[in-house]
């Protein structure tokens, strides 16, 4: 069974599950955690071996940038929350719309690269997203982020029968703009 990946917290009481809901609040409290023991770590590896303090300090300073650098990679930044099931993807956008999309319902996938719709300082720069069509007209845009891209695939690949991962893993690997068919129903 895929369970959520992201924010589930049902059946729990009140303020635990609006700690484990809030991404960033859930990662926030992770990181003082770490922080916390990997301080502890290296201060009573410094007194047991003072000869090697500074050397303790600078690694421990190394390690204390890179986790915060892994654990800022792992929130969305392009979209609230994404929360998977065996029947359905949960999508929060940034702008607080929510959308259920159970899998049966799906009837197209495909991955879009594309210049982003807003100018950046930088010049344009390569949006990649999901479309996902449920029947008719509809459609809904979930943004990709590498942080939840294979959680994703797996979860199209587990649940949707002719889901093509390999035409989805060379769309994510392209650097051409362009729209790649991962999925059809008919």
């Amino acid at each position: 069974m895929l369970a959520a990946l992201i924010d589930d917290g049902r059946d729990l009481p009140d303020e635990v599950s609006t700690l484990i809901s809030n991404p960033r609040m859930n990662k926030g409290l992770w990181q003082i955690a770490a922080s916390g023991v990997l301080t502890l770590a290296a201060v009573i590896a410094a007194l047991r071996w003072p000869e090697q303090a500074v050397a303790i300090g600078v690694a421990w300073a190394a390690v204390l940038v890179m986790s915060v650098l892994l654990f800022e990679r792992r929130l969305p930044v392009n979209y609230k929350s994404l929360r998977l099931s065996d029947t359905q993807l949960e999508y929060v956008s940034l702008t607080g719309a929510v959308h259920v999309i159970p899998f049966h319902g799906i009837t197209r996938i495909e991955f879009v690269r594309e210049d982003a719709a807003f100018p950046c300082v930088d010049g344009p720069y390569p949006e990649t997203k999901w479309m996902i069509h449920t029947g008719g007209d509809a459609r809904i845009e979930v943004m990709d982020e590498s942080a939840h891209r294979s959680q994703l695939v797996r979860a199209f690949s587990n649940y949707l029968p002719g889901f093509n991962a390999a035409t989805a893993s060379a769309a994510v690997s392209a650097r051409e703009e362009g729209v790649w068919l991962c999925y059809s129903s008919h």
